[in-house]
Order: C-alpha cells, then sequence, then structure tokens
C-alpha cells in the first residue's frame, strides 16, 4: 500500500513522514488542542495512547472513544482524525514507527515479532483499539 491510496480531499502527513525519515521511531507527549483539521495518513504506525481528557478518533471507517487509558494502533496509510470532545485539552502520547523499519527489526529480533505481530498486523484492516 502506498500514498496513491490516499483520496485527494484528504492530507498526506508529509510533517510525519519526515520525522520518520530522520528518526524511524518518534514519540511525541501531546498536550494541546489537536493540530490535525483533515483526515490524514502517514507511511508510518502510529501508536496513540491517551493520558488524560475526552475525545474521539476516526480510524478508516470507524470511531472509537478516548479516555485515560485508551490505547490504539492505526496502521500505515490509514485514514485518521483525532478530536477533543469539551474543552479540556487532550493529553496523549503518539509514537510512530516507520512501517520499513518495523519490518526489519521484526526480521532481526524474530521473538519481538511473535509478541506484537498479533496487535500489529491484524487482520483488521486500520487498526486496534484497546482500554
Amino acid at each position: 500500500m502506498g500514498s496513491d491510496y490516499i483520496s485527494p480531499g484528504y492530507q498526506f502527513d508529509d510533517i510525519t513522514n519526515r520525522f520518520l525519515d530522520d528518526f524511524p521511531v518518534h514519540c511525541h507527549f501531546r498536550n494541546g488542542m489537536i493540530g490535525q483539521s483533515k483526515l490524514h495518513a502517514h507511511r508510518g504506525y502510529e501508536l496513540y495512547y491517551c493520558l488524560e481528557g475526552h475525545g474521539k478518533l476516526l480510524v478508516a471507517d470507524r470511531v472509537y472513544s478516548l479516555y485515560p487509558g485508551t490505547f490504539a494502533i492505526i496502521k500505515p496509510y490509514v485514514l485518521h482524525l483525532p478530536s477533543v470532545i469539551g474543552t479540556k485539552p487532550l493529553h496523549r502520547v503518539v509514537l510512530s514507527i516507520d512501517e520499513h523499519y518495523m519490518q526489519i527489526s521484526f526480521n532481526n529480533l524474530p521473538e519481538s515479532a511473535i509478541a506484537y505481530t498479533p496487535c500489529l498486523l491484524s487482520r483488521a484492516p486500520s487498526g486496534t483499539c484497546l482500554r
């Protein structure tokens, strides 16, 4: 799958992709309002952990509620959009991992692949959300 799967009315997240060019694993704590206003996608996995606040996360054709303790995995090239519910900011940790780096890591450490493959490479086309 690649960027050619992103419809013209949506945004390909070049900022995240540039981070992934330099740092194949990028972790960021965000505690403000959501900066994205459009559905967007990037080439890396996004692991999204909500620490505080309330929101929703649209991933492909599903909407997930975000509360403290919610953990979501969004697969590469899947359109998604987080949003805040209410007036309090959403505190979250976002870990982006380049898909090629993930594959190389799994090839070099097969025991890691056994542990993480069910979550990261599940049959769900868009990702997973856990509480």
